[in-house]
């Protein structure tokens, strides 16, 4: 779908969607994670979260979500 982002920024609209990645894009980017020069860098975007062990952490990450400006990042330990 074809979005015209100027129109929406000038609206003040929020669009909220995800990207056409997938497992293959996703286990790409966790080995590159694990290259320290690699994992410096991406410091600058991701905010990494305590662990998902309970319900209350779903909670609190995606809260946290909302109110970070860059990509965040929790663990799943359920």
């Amino acid at each position: 779908v074809n979005i015209n982002t100027r129109d929406a920024l000038e609206k003040g609209l929020l669009l909220v969607g995800s990207s056409r990645s997938g497992r293959v894009d996703f286990e790409k980017a966790i080995q590159m994670m694990e290259v320290k020069k690699f994992a410096n860098r991406l410091k600058n975007i991701l905010y990494v979260e305590e662990p998902v062990r309970e319900i209350k952490d779903i909670h609190r990450v995606f809260a946290t979500d909302l109110n970070t400006a860059f990509k965040t990042v929790f663990k799943w330990e359920v």
